[in-house]
């Protein structure tokens, strides 16, 4: 009887190991989420993705034939993501997971606290990695962009710079004597007037030429220097 019982509980252990090795492994179905959403991202990019594992009780039978895998969202986009997992084999099966994908990028950020109307200049910027999931590009990677643009709001140092926080820069103020030059390079006609609008570069503004009094259209060229056609 006793050795009964002991062939018993033997074949038993040996039924719940062959059991548990013929469960599909919870990594695996992580990978194959994970290739699947990397797949779909552009070739460089940087990237954070998270995994929210699956409940440790939920046991899928081991699949015979490579796991097929299948995106909700299209296109993929930073955040919550979906992804569903396909066992095609003799004992089909199906489960959804979900992801947290973040987006990364080398940025420009203020390297000190700048006011409203600060003409931005590569000694106030520095270069950091951040998240830029929520921003859709409107990001700055290098200084070519900045230049002739000023801050239209105060801004804190470690402020990593926006499209919706700048403007073009002021180059010309209402009040300003200018050069008034001809825009076309085969007359050589100068000058002085006075500005009767800001403007910023290639933008019209109004202008009192000083010597005859008559008020004309410009372009602002530079600071102090304005075209006329």
């Amino acid at each position: 009887m006793t050795k009964f019982c002991f062939a018993v509980f033997t074949y038993c252990i040996a039924l719940s190991c062959w059991a548990t090795a013929d469960y599909q492994s919870h990594e695996s179905i992580y990978q194959k989420a994970e290739a699947v959403i990397v797949s779909g991202l552009a070739l460089g990019i940087d990237y954070e993705l998270e995994m929210i594992p699956l409940d440790q009780q939920l046991q899928f039978p081991r699949c015979p034939k490579p796991l097929n895998a299948f995106l909700v969202n299209k296109p993929i986009k930073p955040g919550r993501l979906s992804v569903g997992i396909q066992c095609e084999g003799e004992h089909r099966w199906s489960v959804f997971l979900s992801a947290v994908l973040k987006i990364f990028a080398n940025v420009l950020v203020l390297t000190q606290p700048v006011s409203r109307g600060t003409t931005l200049t590569e000694e106030l910027v520095t270069v950091e990695r951040r998240e830029v999931s929520r921003f859709r590009e409107n990001y700055f990677t290098d200084f070519t962009p900045l230049r002739d643009k000023q801050t239209n709001k105060t801004l804190i140092a470690g402020t990593m710079l926006t499209l919706n926080m700048l403007s073009p820069a002021i180059i010309i103020k209402k009040g300003d004597r200018v050069m008034i030059k001809s825009a076309n390079p085969n007359f050589a006609i100068t000058m002085t007037g006075e500005a009767l609008s800001d403007a910023h570069k290639g933008q019209l503004l109004r202008v009192k030429n000083l010597s005859s009094g008559r008020i004309i259209s410009a372009t602002a060229a530079e600071s102090g220097v304005v075209l006329v056609n």
